[in-house]
Parts: C-alpha cells; structure tokens; sequence
C-alpha cells in the first residue's frame, strides 16, 4: 500500500521526541503540507470540533472542569460500558 502523511507543518530531523511520532518517516511514502486555514475547515477532529488537544491526547483535560453525573440509570450504563 501507500501511505500518505498529512501534517500541518514539517521540522527537522530529530527535533520531535520518538514517541511522538506515530508513523516511522521511512514508512511514508508521500507528506501533503496542509495550510493552518485549510485545515480549520477541511480537515476537522471530528463533523463539530475543530482541534482538541484533549481528545487526540497532547493534553490531559482537568478533572474539576468536567461535571459530576447523578447516580441514576445512564451513569451504572456508562460504567458497565467501560469494562
């Protein structure tokens, strides 16, 4: 197959931490540089947000921010969907 690297912008050889990297460069086969404004509207995380560094996982999202759900049937749902 082909694998294609979209990126935002490219930098030098070693200046990205390895586990950062999630494709190995000798892997990829083609890089398309995307501008900054074509990738806030064509290339979004997902159909309503643009770019969330909390859910691809840069950043770890504070937890008091998040509010507390009611014991009530759809948190014992959410808790037997976990496991």
């Amino acid at each position: 197959g082909v694998v294609l690297a979209q990126v935002k912008r490219l930098c030098a050889v070693g200046s990205l931490p390895s586990r950062s990297v999630g494709v190995p460069g000798a892997m990829v086969d083609c890089v398309c540089v995307v501008d900054e404004e074509d990738h806030d509207v064509f290339h979004r995380m997902s159909y309503t947000k643009r770019h969330d560094p909390v859910l691809c996982g840069e950043i770890k999202s504070p937890s008091d921010e998040v509010p507390k759900m009611p014991l009530d049937e759809r948190k014992v749902i959410a808790r037997r969907a976990s496991f």
